[in-house]
């Protein structure tokens, strides 16, 4: 199962080092033909992260199509990668989230499948770890097996001297409804609760998020919204629960955010965009949360923008959202957010503000002091990266939605005050391939930022 392959270093410049405000910095390819990628930094030693992604379906492993893993020791660099033990029956991973304690322990959380999973077969919530940087893996647990589960997402929470604490949550899918799925481990992960449901509608919910806060808090956002065409904007709510004993009890469900979400087929382009969130909590306490919403129609597809709240009282009270997108005509879609200070954070997002045809990805800051503070939106990706290459999946070809398919997430992680970002893009220029590439960068001081007020109100 293991496989060790160095990825080479692109000399386009050094991790960290950033030569002029509009040059992107440099770009690292992780792997080849994957999308879907994830990232973590070790807490203790920032020169040690460990990315994943989605599988390479053209490239199985003894038969199987297990999800990558991607270790560096040397700040991203280099890369090492890995494939991660796949747990029978369960043939396929995808949807992969990792996460590393303050112990140096990697955990590493998918979706395993079976080959029918998409006409009634299995699928599992899987978990596995590492404790030497993620050179290897351990057998691999099942957090929850049914035939309807989707899209895991863990965070973990390092307690002094006691093993660390793992939260996962997920969807399950029905004819007529879905649910909202957490399961937590307070013993390292070698066993977990029984599965809890935290909500349930008619309507689709989905892209559920953990967030640990500060003493023992634990959040629990997701996205929930109707049914509808491919080229149908989507009325969407962000929905929380919040646990403050350390997940074993959870407060009654609340919206924290209503908007207008992007088609899941955006045009032009046929771009696969889901109205998912991401969230965050600063080492200040404060809980920040963004999403893309829908603008005026612009042509054939709609401007979007991505938009950011922030919560200083455990979700009680948000303020108004602020865009921090500093181009406003175009799309902008996936942001991936994590904390960088003590009431910081960074994001990352993709962005066609260069032309419809090419994915562009974009990086901001956002400082706050009473007020909001973002800095000028940087571009992350070198060259051009034309959409007409990102594989196509035709409406009902196959039982997942249809569009250009380059993922449903990217992945951020804070390394000693960088932003590190890995996304898929296509600058290599191949046919029906998207590739995982990485960036460590700095922001500059808040010189040339926006500044916004602040307004709070109780959701």
């Amino acid at each position: 199962m293991t496989r060790a392959l160095a990825i080479a270093f692109i000399l386009l410049g050094l991790p960290g080092m950033v030569s002029a405000a509009a040059a992107p910095p440099a770009n690292v390819l992780v792997a080849v033909n994957r999308t879907e990628p994830v990232l973590a930094v070790d807490p203790a030693n920032p020169s040690i992260m460990v990315a994943g992604s989605n599988t390479n379906y053209g490239a199985p492993v003894n038969g199987t199509y297990p999800v990558g893993s991607y270790a560096s020791t040397n700040g991203g660099h280099t890369f090492h990668s890995l494939a991660v033990p796949i747990h029978a029956p369960y043939t396929t991973g995808a949807d992969p989230t990792v996460a590393i304690a303050q112990d140096g322990t990697v955990f590493f959380n998918y979706l395993g499948e079976t080959p029918a999973y998409c006409s009634g077969g299995k699928s599992a919530i899987v978990l596995t770890h590492s404790i030497d940087h993620g050179r290897s893996y351990r057998n691999p647990v099942v957090i929850d097996n049914n035939p309807a589960d989707d899209k895991p997402s863990m965070t973990v929470e390092s307690v002094p001297g006691r093993p660390s604490h793992i939260f996962v949550s997920w969807t399950r899918w029905h004819n007529s409804s879905s649910d909202i799925w957490v399961a937590r481990s307070t013993n390292g992960g070698a066993t977990f609760s029984r599965p809890r449901m935290l909500y349930s509608t008619s309507l689709d919910n989905f892209g559920s998020v953990p967030v640990v806060g500060l003493h023992g808090r634990i959040y629990v956002f997701w996205s929930t919204y109707p049914e509808a065409g491919l080229s149908a904007p989507r009325p969407t709510r962000i929905m929380m629960r919040v646990s403050s004993d350390d997940g074993a009890h959870f407060s009654p469900a609340r919206r924290v955010a209503s908007f207008t979400s992007i088609p899941v087929m955006e045009q032009p382009g046929s771009m696969r965009t889901l109205p998912t969130a991401t969230a965050a909590a600063t080492a200040g306490g404060a809980v920040y949360l963004a999403w893309t919403q829908a603008g005026a129609r612009d042509g054939s597809g709609y401007d979007a923008n991505i938009e950011l709240t922030r919560s200083a009282d455990g979700g009680s009270t948000w303020s108004r959202h602020i865009r921090v997108n500093d181009a406003t005509r175009g799309d902008r879609f996936m942001p991936a957010l994590t904390a960088l200070g003590a009431d910081t954070v960074g994001l990352a997002f993709y962005d066609r503000r260069a032309g419809t045809g090419n994915l562009g990805v974009y990086a901001t800051e956002v400082a706050f002091d009473g007020r909001f503070h973002v800095a000028p939106n940087r571009r992350v990706g070198r060259g051009s990266s034309p959409i007409s290459d990102i594989t196509y999946i035709a409406p009902g070809s196959t039982c997942f939605s249809p569009g250009r398919f380059f993922g449903d997430y990217i992945g951020v992680a804070a390394a000693a005050g960088d932003l590190c970002v890995v996304w898929a893009d296509t600058q290599l220029h191949r046919a029906n391939e998207t590739d995982i590439w990485f960036a460590r960068f700095r922001f500059n001081a808040r010189s040339g930022r926006r500044r916004l007020a602040y307004a709070a109100h109780r959701v």
